[in-house]
């Protein structure tokens, strides 16, 4: 037994020695050539062993090889497929007993640090075929580097591979186990099992992995004949293919978990191409039923036509982002494209995608519903085909929130943030507003200023179509054409995208409102006003647009429109062009063509730091009628009155001061110009920045100078004046808190000088101006509407204490010098009623009447000018009028009482009581004017009036002496003094009582007409007059008025026997003031004794005196 035991021990122990020994006993250098054609004979590729070799027996035989060249070609349908194995060790596992018999069979092979190159894979069947060409059963190697390299030189290569390739037979089956890991690269491995080629349907299985990104495997099988196709089911989860598609237009997933993409299903591989009619393609958290057409291009060099369909019933795209800091410098720019945030990939990815052919992909993806921006859309549509550089957008359809819709086809083009989106879209909604500022958001834009601003149910409804361009460094819209609300609205746009937000905006409207673009949120319409863009409350609107807390920006526009509005106010068509740099506005140009009449321009700079506007504004008015620009300024002006219509053109400087200003916080307004023939200076100064004249510390100044004919019929006066007599207007206020103001008028025309001294403060009825009144003047029958050519005026000179209201006027202590006399009294007007009411009670002493009454000239006799009955046109009145010690054809009336009420142009003073010539004249007056044809009627009577002081005043000496009374109704009517005289009508009857004629006495008479030489002359010598008297008893005449001509129906005077002492008839013209008379007279014993005509004017008529026969 021990025997045996040693005998079997030195058996193992020489087998092993000669394991041992028996390699270095073999010099197989020396049979390295041999080995070579050997190795290349059995396994048909060309060996170069350029290195020693050795001999290993245990664990198993081996032989090891250094610096080994191997390659390898077949030729097969047109195609090369080469192999070539650099190596620097190679073991070659192979049989002990064949190799003593002196062959060389492989069982395995094992390279290290080897760099095997594969030229021609062309495609798929290229790979096929290059799995025949490896060496052995089971090549297993480590740190190798593989490349894959096309006909064409386009070469892949993966370093630091480890695995195996293990094969049943020269045609398989196969399996393939590949694995990369390192510091610093990506983990790559692959586990592929393929079935053996000598079949016709072989089995194929597949497992890749790219680190922790991608998976891929499928499950299927080969059918090589008759046509070569691939049939299986796929699985492909990556996490790198949506997030580098959505690079290329500059956007990237929300989050990690929808970063992955996936595809599962039943696919087919042909000759033609691949199909897949029932795909789950997963991606953004989203499984869309998906079908897939793939064409394999006929031509080498073409793409690869990919069709596909995507639908899904909800689509969430606010996993979807821009990528940040897109407001990116130009630097950012222009350095290339950038890299997802995600697992950065290696170079050989970018290789393996050059190595693959070209994908031209057209896609519809639908989606029932999507999330955007936290808000639901529906029936989304994106149809798109990819591009040699970019993406067309064939369709992009949806129905976005809040009632909106969009269409667009565009083209995308650029990597990264280089990327560029450009092409046509329409968009419609039916809230406007709100769609806005949801859409502003998702492109990273705050445009709350609009909601803000604009008045938002005229922008709910909007249209628009345009042409626009997306790009790294601007957004732009071109040609953009539609409605917004009920405007018309043409727009071009450029809007940049980088740090200084920047651009221009090019926009014309159709129509413009003001109060839809936000403007008038606190205007009030009836405050229109010459200065509209100061009652326009743009504040609001200049504070969000020129808030310096925003980004920065620089930004031009020119905005155009045929018909602008403030509301129902109508400005005409506008244009405005300006800058908005920062802070600042810079105003171009802002010009109504048509602003209610006029031209209105306004040019300037405006900045707002935040809490105030400030700046500095030209303005320029121009017009040929200023009464509807002007109205709101006459209405605050009220009571004052002034005809605003005429030309006007002004120039003003508007200077809003800043904080650092000495004047801060006050608005400086100043400007001059015309106003007709007037020069216009005004100036104002504010703290407020509106055009309030009531504004505690608000100082305001303005001067008419020029024609006083002009400036006077602006005011209302009734007073020619001459062009080259200057007349000047002059008003100042400055407003102290409580809302007082204390203000001061002036106005000079000629040599006439009126001021205001008081203070404007509120009232219940509006502004009150309460102060002194000082008039002084040479003549102030112009201001009454009595024009004379020739005569001496009435001067004046007095004050009264003056209250104005917005509901009328009142006067008290009315103290006024009428030349000679003296008015003293109260009164008020009142403007509530459609027409203003003028209440006084004045008392009126030693008054001159004459100057105030019709005045004839010897040269032109009545004015034929028309009658301007202002003050019965102006106004209704009701007056308590009394005449103390006043004179009338310069004879005294003691007193006279008068009350007269007028109403719309008719005058009526009932019951005027006057006394006169010692008696009392009684009578009413009526008389027509304003807007109707000027007419007066008067009827009354007198008692016991004495003549002797008017016949003396006459002719110096009175005719008669004796007391008077009657009645008389007398009226007249026309547009001129003439006229008036021309038509008068009416009767009188006079009596007179006991009295004297005192022109002669007949007895003394005959004894001078005998003694007189020539006594047979028929003429009687005016030095027989004057020299006695007669006396009657009573008198009596009856006159009538017809045509401006009094004419005698009766006219005599009796003697106390009741005989005839005189009797005249005749007429008189009033127009004229002619006169054409007879009057005879009797002696006692009723005999004809004398005959007087008088003929000619009644200031120096011509006498004729006949005496009878019985004188003599």
């Amino acid at each position: 037994m021990r025997l045996r035991l040693l005998t079997f021990l030195s058996v193992i122990t020489i087998t092993i020695s000669a394991a041992f020994l028996l390699p270095y006993t073999i010099d197989l250098d020396a049979q390295r050539d041999q080995i070579a054609k050997q190795i290349s004979r059995d396994t048909g590729m060309d060996v170069t062993l350029q290195g020693p070799i050795g001999l290993r027996i245990l664990p198993k035989p081996a032989l090891k090889f250094e610096n080994v060249l191997t390659t390898k070609s077949e030729r097969s349908t047109g195609q090369n497929i080469s192999l070539v194995i650099a190596a620097g060790t190679v073991e070659m596992g192979v049989s002990l007993m064949a190799l003593l018999d002196g062959e060389l069979k492989v069982r395995d092979v094992a390279l290290g640090q080897a760099k095997v190159r594969v030229v021609g894979l062309e495609d798929a069947s290229g790979i096929m075929r290059a799995l025949r060409l490896f060496p052995a059963p089971v090549v297993m190697f480590s740190d190798l580097q593989l490349v894959l390299t096309q006909s064409e030189g386009a070469a892949l290569r993966f370093d630091h591979l480890n695995g195996k390739i293990s094969a049943d037979a020269t045609d398989g089956p196969f399996r393939i186990t590949l694995n990369r890991q390192g510091r610093g690269i990506q983990p790559l491995s692959l586990d592929a099992r393929i079935g053996s080629f000598v079949t016709n349907r072989l089995p194929l299985r597949l497992v890749a992995r790219a680190g922790t990104s991608s998976v891929v495997k499928f499950n299927g099988f080969l059918n090589q004949r008759p046509n070569a196709m691939v049939e299986g089911e796929v699985s492909i989860i990556d996490r790198r293919l949506l997030p580098e598609f959505l690079a290329k237009m500059a956007l990237q997933t929300a989050h990690l978990p929808s970063q992955a993409a996936s595809m599962n299903g039943l696919i087919q591989i042909t000759q033609t191409g691949f199909f897949a009619d029932n795909l789950e393609i997963g991606g953004l958290n989203t499984k869309f039923q998906s079908q897939l057409r793939g064409l394999w291009p006929k031509v080498k060099g073409r793409a690869v036509q990919v069709s596909a369909r995507l639908s899904a019933d909800e689509i969430d795209l606010d996993l979807i982002q821009p990528f940040p800091s897109i407001n990116a410098s130009h630097a950012a720019l222009t350095s290339g494209p950038i890299m997802p945030p995600m697992e950065r990939a290696d170079e050989q990815h970018d290789q393996l995608a050059s190595l693959l052919p070209a994908i031209d992909i057209d896609a519809r993806v639908l989606a029932g519903r999507f999330s955007l921006g936290e808000e639901v859309g529906r029936n989304l549509v994106i149809d798109f085909a990819t591009l040699k550089k970019g993406i067309r957008l064939n369709r992009l359809s949806a129905d976005l929130p809040f009632n909106s819709s969009i269409l667009a086809a565009a083209e995308i083009t650029g990597l990264g943030r280089a990327v560029r989106l450009s092409g046509d879209m329409a968009v419609r909604s039916s809230d406007s507003l709100a769609a806005l500022l949801w859409l502003g958001t998702q492109f990273g834009y705050d445009l709350s200023f609009v909601a803000e601003t604009v008045d938002e149910p005229s922008v709910q409804r909007t249209g628009l179509v345009t042409e626009f361009a997306v790009g790294p460094e601007a957004i732009r819209l071109t040609g953009l054409a539609g409605r917004i609300g009920d405007e018309q609205i043409e727009l071009d746009l450029v809007m940049s995208r980088t740090e200084a937000l920047s651009g221009h905006l090019d926009l014309r409207l159709s129509q413009a409102n003001l109060a839809i673009l936000g403007l008038m949120e606190d205007m009030k319409l009836s405050r229109q006003s010459p200065f509209f863009p100061l009652d326009l409350p743009v504040r609001k609107w200049l504070e969000t647009v020129l808030n310096p807390t925003r980004d920065i920006r620089d930004f031009s526009f020119t905005l155009r429109s045929n018909d602008v509005r403030a509301e129902d106010i109508k400005l005409g068509p506008m244009v405005v062009s300006g800058r908005i740099a920062g802070d600042r506005l810079d105003l171009r140009r802002l010009q109504f063509e048509n602003y209610l009449d006029s031209r209105v321009a306004l040019t300037g700079t405006l900045h707002h730091d935040g809490q105030a506007v400030d700046g500095s504004l030209d303005v320029t008015l121009d017009t040929l009628d200023a009464s509807q620009i002007l109205a709101p300024l006459k209405t605050g002006l009220k009571p004052f009155f002034f005809d605003i219509s005429g030309p006007l053109a002004l120039t003003s400087t508007w200077l809003l001061t800043a904080r650092d200003h000495p004047d801060w916080p006050n608005a400086i307004i100043t400007g001059s110009g015309r106003a007709g023939e007037l020069k216009v200076d005004f100036d104002m100064r504010t703290p407020v920045r509106d055009f309030v004249l009531d504004a505690a510390g608000t100082r305001f100044e303005l001067a008419l100078k020029g024609s006083g004919s002009e400036l006077s019929a602006r005011l209302g006066l009734p007073i020619p004046r001459t062009s080259d007599e200057e007349a000047v207007l002059s008003l100042s206020s400055d407003a102290q808190p409580g809302s007082v103001s204390v203000l001061e008028a002036g106005l000079t025309l000629n040599d006439d000088q009126f001021s205001l001294s008081g203070a404007m403060r509120p009232g219940p009825t509006g502004r009150r101006v309460e102060g002194r009144l000082i008039g002084s003047g040479a003549n102030i029958l112009p201001y009454l509407g009595l024009v004379r050519d020739t005569g001496d005026g009435v001067a004046f000179d007095g004050d009264a204490q003056i209250v104005l209201r917005q509901d009328g006027i009142s006067f008290s202590n009315i103290d006024l010098g009428l030349g000679a006399g003296r008015l003293t009294g109260e009164g008020a007007v009142d403007f509530t009623a459609l027409r203003s009411n003028l209440t006084a009670n004045m008392l009126i002493d030693a008054l001159d009447l004459d100057p105030f009454l019709p005045h004839f000239s010897s040269q032109t006799g009545w004015s034929e000018n028309e009658i301007a009955w202002g003050m019965l046109g102006a106004s209704d009145a009701n007056l308590q009028i009394r005449l103390a010690n006043a004179a009338f054809l310069g004879l005294p009336i003691d007193d006279l009482r008068a009350n007269i009420r007028l109403v719309e142009g008719v005058l009526e003073a009932p019951d005027i009581i006057a006394d006169f010539l010692g008696g009392q004249v009684e009578f009413d007056l009526q008389a027509e004017g304003g807007e109707l044809t000027p007419s007066f009627t008067a009827a009354g009577n007198f008692t016991t009036l004495q003549p002797e002081a008017l016949l003396t005043l006459a002719y110096d000496r009175a005719i008669i002496r004796a007391p008077m009374s009657g009645n008389f109704a007398l009226q007249g009517r026309g547009k001129s003094t003439r006229d008036i005289f021309a038509s008068l009508a009416g009767a009188a009857q006079v009596e007179v009582l006991e009295g004297s004629f005192n022109l002669f006495n007949m007895r003394q008479l005959r004894n001078a007409v005998a003694n007189s030489e020539g006594g047979s002359q028929n003429v009687l010598p005016e030095a027989l007059f004057w020299q006695g008297q007669e006396y009657f008893n009573r008198g009596l005449g009856v006159f009538t008025f017809r045509d401006g001509r009094l004419e005698t129906s009766a006219a005599e005077l009796l003697r106390s026997n009741d005989r005839v002492l005189g009797k005249i008839g005749g007429q008189f013209d009033f127009v004229e003031r002619r006169v054409s008379a007879r009057a005879q007279f009797y002696d006692a014993a009723g005999s004809d004794m004398l005959t007087i005509d008088m003929s000619d004017t009644i200031d120096a008529p011509a006498f004729n005196v006949l005496w009878s026969a019985a004188l003599q």
